[in-house]
């Protein structure tokens, strides 16, 4: 019996896509803002603030609501991306940053050394100074 070796993928091989705009649903509506409710329309204003204070608190900033039947959806927009998932900024452990700046590194052209000779070297530190004649 031979088993067929592959390579297992892992998230960092799929090439994680961040993002700086969506949408996040919040659903069900809680049974206050339903329309059976006598101040159901002020109850979802209030619920939907608290939506929106969610959405800042994770330093995305809300553009549009729509409350609907079924929940309410925030448009939201962010200056830096974040994964659609959780909508945090990307993270790095210690191993990631390690990759992260090899293959950084690797891509950089070598600074420029001025590479002066001995011989310049010694006739500067052999120089005279008022403190010490030649």
């Amino acid at each position: 019996l031979q088993v067929k070796c592959e390579r297992s993928s892992s998230p960092e091989d799929l090439g994680r896509k961040f993002v700086t705009s969506g949408a996040k649903r919040f659903a069900p509506l809680p049974k206050d803002c339903l329309p059976s409710c006598p101040q159901y329309k002020r109850n979802r204003r209030e619920w939907a603030d608290r939506c929106v204070k969610e959405i800042e608190a994770l330093n995305l900033k809300p553009e549009r609501k729509l409350i609907r039947d079924d929940g309410l959806i925030i448009d939201w927009t962010s200056a830096v991306p974040v994964c659609p998932d959780t909508l945090r900024p990307e993270t790095l452990d210690l191993a990631a940053t390690i990759v992260l700046a090899h293959q950084t590194n690797a891509w950089r052209p070598l600074p420029r050394v001025c590479r002066t000779s001995p011989s310049k070297l010694q006739s500067v530190a052999t120089k005279p100074t008022p403190e010490r004649p030649a």
